[in-house]
């Protein structure tokens, strides 16, 4: 890519702003090879050009970097990303812009507390110039805010403190210090937080809970590693009638077709969106209709339950439907997807002689994103064990009585699969089979899991 001399000109003009007798040792620290010979007191953009104007676009690059992170320089930036794009920050200016959008909308940016007090905490206003012929950048604040009431939310960031072109550092200031216990009580920093990491998780970062003080949770800004790489092209699922035969219908496109062979599949091959996909998205999917409807939740509900042959499943299935879905009212929260081919292979165990997946479906999946994915498995007997018929003697006469023995065996399968998924990212949560019984009356500890799985991901319900 050809720069021209717009970056170099830009570099030049921000570090002449430092006094030349600090100039070497400035360019030392960021790796400017300047000619040592020449003196920046006779000429300080002599100088820096004959160290600058070595540097490729690659090296120049680095170098933007380098000073970014060296010291808040927010016009500067601005006048460089222009040509760089979103090369510069790991939390990119679209996704600030968007953050300090929904800031200015919401009028309470400072909480509880001073405006001023609540800015010190990221930045040290005193020690910065005023852009309003003031003594300082906090008079202009107190000027405009306090005084006056004449500078909006939104001026302050975008014009005043220049949020949009400040280190990644300064901004994950910002944003810890909006959640800080002691700027907005519990349900406001909840909300905050919430839409906060909507916005933020595009970038793959998220404010987790890292501390408490009085009761209250302390949230640092961290980068999310927790998800899957690939994209998600098929979902196969809910199948009746055994193993569907699956065909490439395009190679090129990773497009699938199932083959006629009497067995009842869904394939749901739309984009997943940054949000997940919802319930109600795959209802109206199945229903090919534009709108939710209730009738049209109760059939697909009726049409996924006859996918699953283990009543514990249909148990969990029927507590996500009727207590989230239906009570509460909530078909957008994400969509729980049952017997989802994870593993596909088109030939049996017994063809591969034993390197074929041995758990190729999951009883369930939630995407929360393309990125965050959950399988839930509900594990019966035929997990960990065998069934086995004993003849034995009852008043003389010979009966069968079928025992289930335990084979390690086909637990370290089990958990092997479990380790595959856990590497390739997705979060396993597994159900013994007995807890979910209706002997046990599970409602209420299924409805517990989804309502810690969801505030885990999130999801406001």
């Amino acid at each position: 890519m050809d720069y021209g001399g717009n970056i170099r000109n830009a570099i030049i003009e921000h570090l002449r702003t430092y006094s030349a007798y600090d100039l070497p040792a400035i360019c030392e620290r960021l790796q400017i090879p300047c000619n040592n010979e020449l003196d920046p007191m006779h000429s300080k953009a002599t100088y820096l050009k004959s160290g600058i104007n070595k540097l490729n676009d690659k090296d120049l690059i680095a170098l933007v970097k380098a000073i970014v992170c060296d010291d808040d320089c927010p016009e500067f930036v601005e006048n460089v990303d222009r040509y760089l794009q979103e090369q510069l920050f790991e939390i990119t200016t679209i996704t600030r812009r968007k953050v300090i959008n929904w800031i200015a909308e919401q009028n309470d940016l400072e909480g509880n507390i001073r405006i001023v007090d609540f800015l010190n905490r990221v930045w040290d206003l005193k020690k910065m110039p005023s852009i309003y012929h003031m003594v300082n950048r906090e008079e202009d604040i107190l000027q405009h805010m306090v005084r006056n009431n004449d500078l909006s939310y939104m001026e302050l960031m975008e014009d005043v403190l220049k949020v949009i072109y400040v280190s990644d550092q300064t901004f994950k200031k910002f944003i810890e210090a909006l959640v800080y216990p002691d700027v907005r009580d519990i349900n406001r920093q909840q909300e905050y937080v919430l839409q906060l990491n909507q916005i933020l998780k595009d970038d793959g970062y998220i404010l987790m809970p890292t501390n408490y003080i009085s009761g209250n949770s302390i949230y640092t800004l961290n980068k999310h590693v927790r998800g899957v790489n690939s994209t998600v092209k098929n979902i196969i699922f809910a199948g009746i009638g055994g193993k569907p035969d699956i065909v490439l219908e395009d190679s090129l496109s990773n497009s699938i077709e199932v083959v006629d062979n009497g067995v009842d599949c869904l394939v749901y091959n739309q984009p997943i969106s940054a949000n997940g996909l919802k319930w109600r998205e795959l209802v109206t999917w199945w229903s090919n209709q534009d709108n939710y409807s209730e009738e049209m939740a109760d059939k697909f509900f009726d049409r996924m339950l006859k996918s699953m042959d283990s009543a514990p499943e249909k148990n969990f299935m029927w507590v996500y439907y009727q207590c989230f879905v239906k009570e509460r009212n909530m078909p957008d929260i994400p969509a729980l997807i049952p017997q989802v081919y994870c593993h596909y292979d088109p030939k049996s165990a017994k063809m591969r002689k034993g390197t074929v997946y041995v758990h190729q479906r999951m009883d369930f999946l939630i995407l929360f994103s393309e990125r965050e994915r959950v399988v839930v498995e509900i594990d019966g007997k035929q997990h960990y064990s065998d069934k086995s018929v004993i003849e034995v003697l009852d008043n003389g006469e010979t009966k069968n009585k079928v025992y289930c023995i335990a084979n390690s065996r086909k637990y370290a399968e089990m958990v092997e699969d479990d380790r595959k998924l856990k590497l390739y990212g997705y979060n396993v949560f597994r159900f013994g089979g007995y807890e979910i019984m209706n002997s046990q009356y599970p409602k209420q500890k299924i409805i517990d899991f989804f309502e810690k799985l969801f505030e885990l991901y999130h999801v406001n319900f």
